[in-house]
């Protein structure tokens, strides 16, 4: 592997610049040590691509606590969008002021966000040659983009790595962790301190995930038509005929089921069910964050490169892996599981893209030693400061978290509740639990 490009930038300076966008008598800029830059990776390929990461370090003892590298979806889309409404130090409203969110997971952890593939967010690519086509050469990428993170961050790379994402992500983190894990036994390159994975919302098996939507809109009385609901049910059965026989035009059929619902139950959320869709394909505005991002200032203080067009989701990065839509990713935790590498799948029960139903089927389908185990297992109470916050079952490693009142972005919806739910998973304790983690909020959500 050739020499990274790299780039670095103090919390200093990137609390500067953001200071000036604080309202007064606000949280103020985060004050931990943070990094950016780019890694550059497959340079096989032309000059390769070129991947930018944010990271915050934990507010609480960064010498020792956990690193968690996060991945968002799309594909293509940025891990800004985490950073500034998710689980990231920041909070923007639509006004484009900037606080400081008090259930950061960085408040446990130090916090890796990185744009991925090449051609997210600030990463780029020099060519269409560049971009991955394949989970294969995402997992190739990230693996190479740890190697050279950790040679340029050395005091990280004995850290526990818990490698986690959400939404397209549940192709991303499959395919990354396998690779981490297929590399350590290999003695590949620096030995990666993997820890766990954790996958939220995530469109893991579309295969079985497809066919759980006409369960979910039953469950949600979202089509009220007899004969407009027994078209989907139709649909259904067509897609799985053709999914089972592996014919062409499979994805083309299956996607006609998603079609279908969104005209029979009229304009909503596909992210969360409880809201109409107002802002596009997203249905979130999120136009501040394109303003913060887009300013020269800030993409200065974040060392940004020039080369670099920052989007909210690049569609070239989403037709580059669009044949890998169907691609079932479930089978590459297997290994991490028999090696009794905790996994952690949970799912916001508004979300309907990535719903909680299809969710539970192809965790239950999963073909390991605890299969059986995990399948006679009954959920319990998900309690967070004395109230039900969700439910959850676990078997040896593997985990599935249901979180009431929260849609496709579980720390957007339930901040607090997200928080206690990494809290636990990073450190190992029980969900069935009392939860002592002190936050300066305590949100809670009853189903």
């Amino acid at each position: 592997m050739t020499a990274p490009v790299t780039m670095f930038v103090g919390a200093a300076v990137v609390a500067g610049v953001l200071a000036g966008l604080c309202s007064a008598g606000s949280w103020g800029p985060e004050r931990v040590q943070q990094h950016t830059g780019y890694v550059t990776v497959n340079t096989q390929s032309d000059n390769g691509g070129h991947i930018f990461y944010w990271m915050f370090e934990s507010r609480a003892d960064p010498t020792n606590d956990p690193l968690i590298l996060w991945m968002t979806g799309g594909p293509g889309c940025s891990s800004e969008l985490a950073v500034f409404y998710e689980q990231g130090p920041y909070r923007l409203d639509a006004n484009g002021t900037v606080s400081i969110n008090p259930h950061s997971w960085n408040g446990v952890a130090n916090v890796l966000f990185v744009d991925q593939p090449a051609g997210t967010g600030f990463s780029y690519c020099d060519n269409d040659d560049d971009y991955v086509v394949s989970e294969a050469q995402v997992g190739e990428d990230m693996f190479e983009f740890l190697q050279g993170f950790f040679d340029r961050y050395p005091q990280y790379a004995k850290l526990p790595l818990f490698v986690t994402g959400e939404s397209y992500a549940g192709h991303y983190v499959p395919a990354v962790a396998n690779r981490i894990f297929n590399g350590n036994k290999a003695a590949e390159g620096r030995h990666v301190n993997l820890a766990g994975a954790a996958i939220g919302n995530g469109m893991v098996n579309a295969k079985i995930q497809y066919l759980e939507y006409v369960t979910f809109v039953k469950k949600n009385h979202m089509i009220k038509s007899k004969s407009k609901l027994a078209r989907v049910e139709r649909e259904t059965s067509l897609c799985k005929y053709f999914m089972d026989h592996g014919l062409p035009g499979a994805t083309a059929v299956c996607n006609s089921i998603i079609v279908s619902i969104q005209q029979y139950a009229g304009n909503f959320n596909v992210y969360d069910i409880r809201e109409e869709c107002s802002h596009g394909s997203l249905c979130y505005d999120f136009s501040a964050l394109d303003d913060l991002m887009g300013d020269p200032k800030v993409q200065d203080a974040l060392d940004v490169s020039p080369l670099s067009t920052w989007s909210e989701c690049s569609t070239k990065v989403y037709q580059h892996l669009s044949s890998d839509w169907f691609l079932e990713c479930d089978h590459m935790l297997v290994p991490l599981l028999e090696s009794k590498i905790p996994v952690l799948v949970y799912s916001g029960t508004k979300d309907f893209i990535c719903n909680y139903i299809g969710g539970m089927a192809w965790v239950s389908a999963l073909k390991w030693s605890r299969q059986e185990d995990y399948n006679r297992k009954q959920f319990q109470d998900w309690n967070v400061f004395g109230k039900k916050a969700g439910e959850f079952k676990t078997a040896g490693p593997l985990t599935f978290l249901k979180v009431f009142d929260a849609g496709h972005m579980v720390p957007m919806n339930q901040p607090g509740n997200s928080l206690a739910m990494i809290s636990s998973f990073i450190s190992g304790a029980s969900y069935g639990g009392p939860h002592s983690l002190l936050t300066n909020s305590e949100p809670v959500a009853v189903e």
